[in-house]
């Protein structure tokens, strides 16, 4: 299967495939950059949280929550979305027996909120939803992720946006997106 999948791709779009890995890497050396920790070889700064907007099914949050549980990971996306990306993560962490595996309780730095972004601002939708005692801080350094995204997006509403993002982060946060024009 996963070879028609390619020769599809590649007879009607040539190099979509590759283009989308490389994108993929890049953005996550971008955020991972923003991870490290200053003094240790890392970047100008380390965030303290990390910020996916319309993060689909994609699994950067998932992973890197992981591996820097002293980070907070925030994901919004559409409730529909969010519903089957919520049991996927369930599902992600339980065992092979059935039960939930301890082993993996490292992602309890990840936040999954459910919100459409064309009836209510980005701000609302995480200053709304409850994160219990680690509420999203708008005044932090955060790394913001927008991965295949704006090519969806008309210009008024991608301005919108970058406007509402610019609402929710503080001081030195950075974003990462892709963008193929209009």
């Amino acid at each position: 299967m996963t070879k028609w999948i390619r020769f599809i791709c590649n007879l009607y779009s040539p190099g979509l495939l590759n283009g989308v890995g490389k994108r993929k890497a890049y953005i996550e050396t971008a955020v991972r950059n923003e991870l490290s920790i200053p003094g240790s070889g890392g970047s100008r700064h380390a965030v303290e949280q990390v910020l996916v907007v319309a993060s689909g099914y994609d699994t950067l949050a998932l992973r890197l929550a992981e591996e820097f549980p002293h980070v907070l990971f925030y994901e919004v996306d559409h409730p529909a979305t969010m519903a089957i990306k919520r049991r996927a993560v369930q599902f992600y962490q339980m065992s092979d027996e059935g039960s939930i595996d301890f082993r993996r309780q490292s992602i309890s730095n990840l936040r999954l909120i459910s919100a459409d972004l064309t009836k209510t601002s980005l701000k609302n939708a995480l200053l709304t939803e409850d994160g219990g005692l680690d509420r999203y801080d708008i005044t932090k350094p955060t790394a913001v992720v927008m991965e295949g995204l704006t090519m969806y997006l008309h210009e008024d509403e991608l301005l919108n946006l970058f406007n509402s993002t610019a609402e929710v982060v503080g001081p030195k946060s950075t974003i990462s997106f892709d963008f193929f024009g209009w």
